[in-house]
């Protein structure tokens, strides 16, 4: 999703440049992040919008449930997005939307593309069962075993922006990022501690599946206790047995017990 301007193993690099050496430098790896919220810039308008209008509305609201849990409130800023439920038989508001969202509950639902990119530059599909080969190479397309993984998928994305403190991803790229006519899927888990987090989406995942990207989005949600040598010995594990390069976000709020981890890859339809 766009090139980053930090590689988790960035930050050993730069202790060992300083002279740490390995000795000095393992106790800086137990550091804790410090959580943090983005400073707010303009609204993120966000449509959502289906054949079957309550889709729709239920997503954005499970997103808002999502967002605003017991877990994080109070904790996490969730102010920038604007999310709008648009229902395909009336008028639609008559400005751009930052992004749109199109649920495609059956396969054979025809996709309104002309009508999407005409309220957005970035078009995001969501797909319940795998689509045809020939996905539109300028949306972004996904697929997920229902609508209750995705809307927790997008809130901890939404969350991750708005409350940016886990290195790795670069935002200001998000709007250029274009993965083709390629279909997105998520791998979650969760875990008492980071590393059996790590080794339960290990276990979900196989080395050949999306092999022909080179790079892999990893959400993670955690408590404060969340370290730069947890960070860095998640992103090795996951790079060394899946063979992309993992691109972290993620954000930190004290009443998560654990660690969750959310893997989206990009492959062939």
């Amino acid at each position: 999703m766009g090139q980053r301007r930090w590689h988790s193993r960035d930050y050993l690099r730069h202790l060992l440049s300083r002279d740490e050496g390995i000795d000095g430098a393992a106790p800086l790896l137990a550091d804790k992040i410090t959580a943090k919220q983005t400073p707010s810039r303009d609204h993120i308008f966000v449509g959502w919008s289906s054949t079957a209008y309550l889709e729709a509305g239920r997503v954005v609201n499970d997103i808002h449930m999502h967002c605003n849990s017991p877990l994080t409130l109070g904790q996490l800023q969730f102010r920038q997005h604007q999310l709008t439920a648009l229902e395909m038989a009336q008028d639609w508001p008559n400005k751009r939307f930052d992004e749109i969202h199109w649920l495609r509950a059956l396969p054979s639902a025809p996709i309104p593309y002309l009508q999407l990119f005409a309220h957005a530059k970035i078009v995001h599909i969501h797909h319940l069962e795998p689509p045809s080969p020939d996905v539109h190479p300028h949306a972004r397309h996904y697929l997920w075993a229902n609508w209750d993984e995705l809307a927790a998928f997008w809130a901890s994305l939404y969350l991750a922006r708005e409350n940016s403190c886990i290195p790795g991803l670069n935002w200001d790229s998000y709007t250029a990022w274009s993965p083709g006519p390629r279909v997105g899927q998520v791998k979650s888990s969760w875990g008492t501690t980071t590393a059996l987090a790590t080794s339960s989406l290990l276990a979900q995942l196989k080395p050949a599946d999306h092999s022909d990207t080179t790079q892999a989005l990893l959400l993670i949600e955690s408590n404060l206790d969340f370290t730069f040598g947890d960070l860095i010995n998640t992103a090795h594990r996951l790079e060394a047995a899946i063979e992309q390069q993992i691109i972290a976000s993620g954000w930190l709020a004290g009443g998560v017990s654990g660690c969750g981890l959310r893997l989206l890859r990009i492959g062939p339809p």
